[in-house]
């Protein structure tokens, strides 16, 4: 089998050197500081809502995942009450 020089040096190069991986740039965030600012001060005065509630009271174009996910990094955690049954 025969090989040429020049794509039998590109091959050593890559094995050689750039094993490592690169720069990914990602989506771009679909709120803006300011929305997220807003989210926060929401969640701090309705600490029982959730992230469709925040969505219908600020009007954010962005889905609920996102909300939930701006939350998580937020440092604000999801739980589902505690349903308990009523004493009378």
């Amino acid at each position: 089998m025969a090989v040429r020089i020049r794509e039998g040096l590109l091959w050593l190069n890559r094995w050689e050197g750039e094993l490592t991986d690169h720069y990914r740039r990602g989506a771009r965030r679909k709120t803006t500081a300011e929305q997220d600012q807003q989210l926060r001060e929401y969640m701090d005065g309705h600490p029982f809502s959730n992230a469709e509630e925040a969505k219908r009271a600020l009007g954010i174009d962005a889905s609920t995942e996102t909300l939930r996910t701006r939350l998580k990094e937020m440092g604000y955690n999801h739980r589902t009450p505690a349903v308990k049954p009523k004493l009378t």
